[in-house]
């Protein structure tokens, strides 16, 4: 179980990368940080809010897909890492699988979003366990196009991932980051 729950973190990496990077958005790409939402509401709500811009998306992807390269050249110089007996082989996936990961983690988190604001929840005020919940979720379906993904590694995969947000969340509270406890 321990073996699947590494394979679940290293395979899922580069889409939780995407979710960690909202902070750094707005410092690496300011003149980018326009809203998704154009300010437009609906049901005199906010679509999406504030923090869901160009530059979150920009950097998210970046971020996935660097990880992505990152390990790819990782597994090429000690190919002993390799998840012996799992498929896919990583270096058998596609150069963009970094991309379309994070791409469902953003996509994810963004329909997560939308509903946040519908039920009145302001940004950055915690949604358990949606706000947790919706980048992996986003992770194991666009898994699900590049290998098969059964519902034990979907459920490993969803419990790697919120052991990592806990992780996250525990450390960049420590170092006193905008993320916040859960």
């Amino acid at each position: 179980m321990l073996y699947l729950l590494l394979a679940a973190v290293w395979f899922g990496l580069p889409g939780a990368m995407a979710d960690l990077t909202p902070p750094l958005a707005f410092r690496l790409f300011p003149r980018l940080s326009r809203p998704l939402d154009f300010k437009k509401k609906y049901h005199g709500k906010r679509i999406l809010g504030w923090e869901k811009t160009v530059s979150w998306v920009i950097t998210g992807l970046l971020f996935s897909h660097l990880t992505y390269v990152f390990q790819t050249f990782t597994l090429v110089e000690n190919p002993n890492i390799v998840f012996a007996g799992l498929e896919p082989n990583m270096l058998t996936l596609p150069w963009y699988y970094g991309l379309a990961l994070g791409m469902g983690a953003i996509g994810f988190d963004m329909v997560k979003s939308f509903f946040k604001r519908q039920k009145g929840i302001k940004p950055g005020k915690l949604w358990y366990p949606y706000d947790q919940l919706s980048w992996i979720f986003g992770v194991v379906v666009v898994q699900s196009m590049f290998f098969r993904v059964g519902l034990y590694y979907a459920t490993i995969t969803i419990i790697a991932g919120l052991i990592l947000h806990l992780l996250v969340d525990v450390f960049s509270k420590i170092v006193k980051a905008e993320r916040s406890i859960l």
